[in-house]
């Protein structure tokens, strides 16, 4: 899973010049000594170049060849973006009903003062305190 989330982070990245060890780092959400030793584990089979900038020789960007691209597409999705996917496809009040279904299981549980927002959804904005913000439900 994480040298899957390594080469989709290169992929999305919008010029092979931000694709460095500390950005993707941040991207995946792992540190970059932790992302340095994926990232010797994916050129080391074939899946990324690394290649010191022209501009400024201390930085390394990353670039996926070719058959890191082929891998990155046949890579299945994974289960956290099939799900987003899928709550975006939901009515308003469908997802309305599941919010509150979970808020009574997380009563229930007696855990309604850990916060795992950041856990579960690191990059995404979740309105847990049930403010009618329109911009956190599916269009």
């Amino acid at each position: 899973m994480p040298q899957m989330l390594c080469l989709k982070a290169i992929a999305d990245l919008p010029c092979a010049t931000d694709a460095t060890v500390a950005r993707v780092a941040e991207m995946v959400q792992l540190s970059a000594p932790t992302v340095s030793r994926i990232l010797d584990r994916l050129e080391r089979d074939g899946y990324l170049l690394r290649e010191r900038s022209t501009d400024d020789r201390r930085k390394v960007c990353l670039t996926l060849t070719e058959f890191g691209r082929k891998k990155l597409r046949n890579l299945p999705t994974p289960l956290q973006e099939q799900f987003l996917e899928r709550l975006r496809d939901l009515d308003r009040e469908e997802v309305q009903q599941l919010l509150t279904s979970l808020e009574r299981i997380v009563q229930l549980m007696d855990a309604e003062d850990i916060d795992a927002s950041p856990l579960l959804t690191p990059q995404v904005d979740v309105d847990i305190d049930g403010n009618d913000d329109a911009s956190n439900y599916p269009e």
